[in-house]
């Protein structure tokens, strides 16, 4: 019996609906609205090298991670880089609140009925770089010193 639930563990893991986005592949556009109120479509940021961090606000320090991309976005804004930070939280409240305390520079959207957190396969938190055509360099989890490891490899490219 326990066979066959870690082989069906195990098929459920490695089906498409478990899948990643892999590199090299296109990301999924959106559209959503930022905390401020306006529309910003992925597709606007063609041409800039973008971090989509996705993050959500019932973990322990959502604070934490906000000051972790504003520090990616400081340091790499002046070399073309775009942060976007997804909130994935059903509710606008708790993300919000935070955003509006830490007040960051970068560009935050609320994914309210986390259509775009699906289609990017997300799980916990985590960053995808994009190269200037919008394709996946990688996904990185738990955003970290990673994180600049791959934008510098990703920047020197250029």
């Amino acid at each position: 019996m326990r066979r066959w639930f870690f082989l069906a563990l195990a098929l459920l893991i490695a089906s498409p609906a478990f899948a990643g986005l892999k590199s090299g592949q296109a990301a999924p556009d959106f559209t959503l609205k930022t905390y401020d109120g306006k529309s910003i479509a992925l597709s606007s940021l063609k041409g800039k090298t973008v971090v989509v961090a996705f993050w959500w606000s019932n973990t322990d320090e959502p604070a934490k991670f906000l000051r972790f991309l504003e520090g990616v976005h400081k340091q790499y804004a002046p070399r073309g880089v775009t942060v976007v930070a997804v909130n994935y939280d059903r509710s606008r409240g708790w993300g919000y609140r935070i955003w509006q305390k830490e007040k960051r520079s970068f560009i935050c959207v609320h994914d309210a009925d986390n259509r775009v957190s699906d289609a990017w396969h997300v799980r916990t938190h985590q960053a995808v770089v994009l190269d200037s055509s919008l394709r996946v360099v990688r996904v990185v989890r738990r955003a970290t010193r990673e994180l600049k490891k791959v934008l510098d490899a990703e920047l020197a490219k250029k």
